[in-house]
């Protein structure tokens, strides 16, 4: 079952992505993924990755991509019956070096870890004009990785 003290745990969780991130702070990166996680920013022009150490030399390999800040948002937790494992869906705000702001739908799983809840798979969706405009296809929400498909 995942309590209230869970739910606090992801949501710290989705918001120290974007601090880790924003301050550089790379050697924090094993509280944030599990060892195999999946990281898809393939919407992004960067692929599908598998393991944090993928995604870190992602991150120092390619530092100018980053936004100066992330901002996480309108962050859903929703419990897979396993209890130690949840999806979870939030929006991202991200302000980039000429002031220009993105937004992004990222899509989670997470899992129970020894050490604390950590994300076994993002998925991240630029959010358009055209999808709010006009409804555009994509927009629906996408299934996550079951828990057993992402082991």
């Amino acid at each position: 079952m995942i309590d209230t003290a869970d739910r606090l745990a992801i949501h710290e969780l989705i918001g120290l992505y974007g601090i880790v991130i924003d301050e550089r702070d790379w050697s924090r990166i094993d509280e944030l993924f599990t060892d195999d996680v999946l990281y898809d920013m393939s919407e992004l022009g960067l692929g599908v990755l598998k393991g944090k150490d993928a995604v870190l030399q992602l991150w120092r390999d390619r530092d100018d991509l980053h936004p100066l800040a992330h901002h996480a948002t309108n962050i859903v937790v929703s419990a897979e019956a396993d209890g130690n494992s949840a999806q979870v869906i939030s929006k991202g705000l991200g302000v980039g070096r000429k002031g220009r702001v993105g937004s992004v739908t990222y899509r989670d799983l997470v899992r129970r870890t020894a050490v604390g809840w950590r994300i076994a798979r993002r998925h991240a969706r630029l959010r358009q004009a055209a999808d709010s405009a006009t409804g555009a296809a994509g927009t629906s929400p996408r299934p996550i990785i079951s828990p057993a498909s992402a082991k």
